[in-house]
């Protein structure tokens, strides 16, 4: 869990160079300034894969790319955000539903929630 930042939740920068791909899977990203915030560039800009997550809350962006040309969001939940996402590639099976959390300072799902079991079944976890 990445929450309550008044920054980035995650933030990657790279001006040159090679760069590490990255894959943000499984987490949940809350009340930050930025969920994700990127801003890469260079020879060969690496790829990031955003998967099985969920992004809400953020007061700017869930998930913005200045200028990285590989970022990809899939079986995640991107809501709630001012914005949504910027400058990413966004599958079909991206959802934007209220997780609907426990409470506000309580990021657990309620029993009934829309993300309990929502992920991609090859890369999920046996358990809640």
């Amino acid at each position: 869990m990445i929450a309550y930042n008044s920054s980035y939740g995650i933030s990657a920068t790279q001006s040159a160079g090679v760069g590490t791909n990255t894959i943000v899977d499984q987490c949940t990203i809350h009340d930050n300034s930025y969920g994700i915030y990127l801003n890469i560039s260079g020879a060969t800009p690496p790829r990031m894969a955003i998967t099985n997550s969920i992004i809400t809350g953020n007061n700017n962006y869930g998930i913005y790319n200045a200028d990285a040309p590989n970022v990809t969001l899939a079986h995640s939940n991107v809501w709630g955000n001012l914005n949504p996402y910027f400058n990413v590639m966004v599958a079909s099976n991206v959802l934007s539903y209220n997780p609907q959390f426990v409470a506000t300072d309580d990021l657990h799902l309620q029993y009934g929630s829309v993300m309990v079991d929502a992920a991609d079944t090859a890369a999920a976890p046996d358990h809640n």
